[in-house]
């Protein structure tokens, strides 16, 4: 193949048909998460991200214009690639706490975390 040459996966036919089941509601698309409140409605929910996200003042804004009664606590102490004794340290502590969701801002890291 060389460069600027299209891509296709099924010897230059369109794709099959494939379906995607899910039992959960995705929303997507450029400033969702201002809507998210009104589906979430008033919960306890963790924000889940990292010190750089907070110092930027990202994870002050996703909180305040959430849209909805939630109320949040933000915990910005994930670093890249945590070790597993530190994720089960702070697993035990954030149960503790009885959050109702988790919402992680943030990339790999982040995301794995708020799965522990």
């Amino acid at each position: 193949m060389s460069a600027g040459e299209p891509l296709h996966s099924n010897g230059g036919h369109p794709p099959k048909r494939w379906g995607f089941y899910n039992p959960v509601d995705i929303y997507f698309g450029a400033g969702c998460w201002r809507d998210a409140g009104r589906r979430i409605g008033q919960k306890k929910l963790l924000l889940l991200t990292t010190a750089g996200m907070a110092r930027r003042g990202t994870a002050r804004r996703i909180t305040e214009n959430w849209g909805g009664a939630a109320k949040f606590s933000i915990c910005d102490r994930i670093g890249p690639n945590p070790e597993l004794d530190s994720l089960i340290a702070l697993s035990r502590e954030l149960r503790a706490a009885g959050f109702e969701g988790i919402v992680a801002l943030g990339g790999g890291s982040v995301i794995g975390t708020a799965k522990t």
